[in-house]
């Protein structure tokens, strides 16, 4: 099996639209980040951006100021495991002051059989704005080896610390309890547990799927089994649902917005492809509704849901939202319609700025693979300003090897576009 590894890029663009990196693989390049798969990115409102990458049996990051230049001297190695040969990385979260925390599941006394690890323990780390590690050398022990297989979710606390939302799963150890169960809890800025809430629990494997905690409008926001729970981030106590309940999953645009995304139905285009609606709904930091009605949507994931829906929708970060939908005008050609909705529900004229692509058999029309979600043929790249316009006078090829070019990103600039 061919692995390959896959840096972010970031591109610094004047009058023509036109790469400035080197595209050199030598670790002394301006495109070598740091070692490793599984990578990992945040990007700062300030744009600098950490990434990571987990190599054997360590994990890696370095960070990267607003033009792509290095701003650690080298990749901070965050932990090494001799002989767990894993590279799972989790997160990075912001620690609110330029640094990261990242999580992972880790095989340190594990059972193990012939195909992997029976359980494993969870641990993490947090790195400073400077690249400097502020908890135990070997990270910080989020729960022990003891019991089933373990992994997390999680949100920043908003004081430099962490909130993760966990499960376990206990079905393949010798002597396992055949259940699986859920908790959430918060550490503090120096890595220490301040509360924890046991959750859900199931005896059916794969019976627990937790969703992305949220922190919003002074709420932390999760789904149970039970239904939608609503806590103090700080204290972990129970706080009264709000008048707006989320049907979906939550989309934040900063601290003041939010939107609500629930699937509504499965429908088919008159070219006979099964595509699914959506609704939106925007809510504002008392999560009450902001637009009189919500907006319909379509996924861009024909026949299987080839793209999830974090590909289909992004914030603009000023209170609004892109939507990604399918562009079905020319039968003998795929492409995608580009929407903006403004806070105040304002939109593009014409709802949608066309991006027409070529075939999908040769070109760049989107293409199914697996759960992976999409490529294009050959990489292009493409901005847009608040109003739909091309900022870019024409867009330009990113990857010209059709195995390189695997999956489609995006970002808002931070000025609406």
């Amino acid at each position: 099996m061919k692995v390959k590894a896959y840096t972010a890029l970031l591109f610094l663009v004047g009058q023509y639209a036109i790469s400035q990196w080197s595209t050199s693989t030598n670790p002394d390049s301006s495109l070598y980040v740091t070692p490793g798969f599984s990578q990992t990115i945040l990007t700062f409102e300030d744009g600098s951006s950490v990434i990571c990458g987990g190599l054997s049996d360590s994990r890696y990051a370095q960070k990267l100021d607003p033009f792509g230049y290095k701003m650690w001297p080298q990749p901070v190695e965050i932990v090494n495991n001799p002989g767990t040969f894993t590279t799972t990385i989790c997160g990075p979260i912001g620690d609110g002051d330029g640094g990261i925390i990242l999580w992972w599941p880790d095989d340190r006394g594990a059972e193990f059989g012939e195909f992997g690890p029976f359980n494993n323990a969870l641990y993490m780390q947090k790195v400073d704005k400077n690249g400097t590690i502020r908890w135990q050398e070997r990270g910080v022990e989020i729960d022990s080896v003891a019991g089933g297989m373990k992994n997390a979710l999680a949100v920043a606390d908003g004081a430099g610390g962490i909130i993760l939302y966990a499960w376990e799963s206990d079905f393949l150890r010798s002597g396992a309890s055949m259940k699986e169960h859920t908790w959430i809890m918060r550490f503090d800025a120096n890595g220490r547990k301040i509360w924890s809430l046991k959750l859900d629990s199931s005896t059916v494997q794969y019976g627990l799927v937790p969703r992305q905690p949220i922190e919003f409008g002074s709420r932390l926001y999760f789904t149970t089994v039970g239904g939608p729970r609503f806590l103090d981030p700080v204290s972990g106590a129970p706080q009264p649902p709000p008048v707006f309940i989320p049907h979906g999953g939550l989309v934040l645009d900063g601290t003041e917005t939010a939107f609500d995304i629930e699937q509504t139905s499965d429908r088919y285009d008159n070219l006979g492809r099964k595509y699914r609606e959506y609704s939106v709904t925007c809510l504002n930091s008392n999560w009450n509704p902001v637009w009189a009605t919500p907006f319909e949507i379509r996924d861009l994931g024909y026949v299987n849901n080839f793209i999830p829906m974090h590909n289909t929708v992004l914030p603009d970060k000023v209170g609004g939202l892109f939507i990604w939908e399918p562009s079905s005008n020319d039968s003998t050609r795929r492409g995608v319609r580009l929407r903006r909705i403004t806070r105040n529900g304002a939109h593009f004229n014409n709802d949608e700025v066309q991006i027409i692509l070529d075939s999908a058999r040769n070109g760049y029309g989107f293409n199914g693979r697996g759960e992976f979600g999409v490529y294009f043929a050959v990489g292009k790249a493409f901005k847009f300003d608040t109003t739909g316009k091309s900022v870019w006078p024409q867009n330009f090829t990113v990857i010209g090897d059709p195995d390189d070019a695997y999956s489609q990103v995006a970002a808002s600039d931070n000025n609406g576009g």
